[in-house]
C-alpha cells in the first residue's frame, strides 16, 4: 500500500470516530431523545443484565420500558447484590424527565417502576416504587465522549415475611463513547448503601455495587 492509500485509510477512520456531533444522543445522561427518535440500549454485567428501549413522548419526556434479568439479591438499584444465588426477572419501565438543557450539559429526573420476580431459592416478589427518584446530570466532553454523574433513590416493597421496605442510596458514574452518529459504547459503575425496614425487625444495611458494559442503538 503506498504512502497516500494508508494516509486515506487512516483519515476515513478517524472521520468515522469522530463523526458524532455535540448534539450526540445519551440514553444514560439527562438528555432526552429528540421525538421523532427512539433507542435500544444493552447493558452486560453484575449484579443483572439489561434491555430498554428508550420512546421519548415529549419534548422533555421519555419512557424507557425495561428488561433484567438478574443473578443476585439486588435489581436495578435495589437490594443487596453483595449475596449471590438469587435469580430473577424483572420487567417495568424507566421515567425520565428533562429540567435543564444548556449546550452541553443537563439536568433531569427519573423514577424506576417495576416487578421483580425471585425465582431462585424461592419464589418471592417485590415491586420497585421509584417514589423518591434519582438525579442525573451529563456533560458532553468532547463531541464524541459524555460524562454521566447520578444519585438515584428507587425505592422498593420486597414481599418476604411481612413485607421489607427497602431505601437504596445509589451513586452513579457512566460514560457513553459515540461510535458512529447511531451507535454508542457505554461504561457504568453504580454503588451505595442500601437499608431495609421490616416490621417487627431493626433496620439493617447491605450493600449495593454494579458494574456495566453497554451497547446503544439510535433506532
Amino acid at each position: 500500500m503506498s504512502r497516500l492509500s494508508a494516509i486515506a485509510v487512516w483519515t476515513a477512520l478517524g472521520g468515522l470516530a469522530a463523526s458524532p456531533s455535540a448534539s450526540a444522543f445519551s440514553l444514560l445522561g439527562a438528555e432526552v431523545l429528540p421525538v421523532r427518535d427512539s433507542a435500544v440500549d444493552v447493558q452486560l454485567g453484575y449484579p443483572e443484565v439489561r434491555l430498554g428501549y428508550h420512546l421519548p413522548v415529549l419534548k422533555n419526556l421519555e419512557i424507557n420500558p425495561r428488561f433484567s434479568f438478574f443473578y443476585s439479591d439486588g435489581w436495578d438499584a435495589a437490594g443487596d447484590t453483595l449475596s449471590v444465588g438469587n435469580f430473577g426477572v424483572r420487567v417495568g419501565a424507566d421515567f425520565k424527565l428533562q429540567l435543564i438543557g444548556e449546550e452541553r450539559w443537563h439536568l433531569g429526573l427519573i423514577w424506576k417502576f417495576g416487578v421483580p420476580l425471585n425465582c431462585t431459592p424461592e419464589f418471592t416478589g417485590g415491586l420497585q416504587l421509584g417514589l423518591l427518584g434519582g438525579l442525573v446530570a451529563d456533560y458532553e466532553a468532547t463531541d464524541a465522549v459524555r460524562i454521566i454523574g447520578g444519585l438515584h433513590l428507587q425505592t422498593a416493597v420486597l414481599f418476604v415475611g411481612d413485607g421489607v421496605y427497602n431505601l437504596p442510596v445509589v451513586f452513579e458514574l457512566s460514560t457513553e463513547f459515540a461510535v458512529t452518529s447511531k451507535i454508542q459504547v457505554a461504561l457504568t459503575f453504580e454503588g451505595g448503601p442500601s437499608f431495609f425496614f421490616s416490621r417487627g425487625q431493626d433496620p439493617f444495611t447491605r450493600g449495593y455495587v454494579a458494574g456495566f458494559l453497554g451497547l446503544q442503538f439510535l433506532l
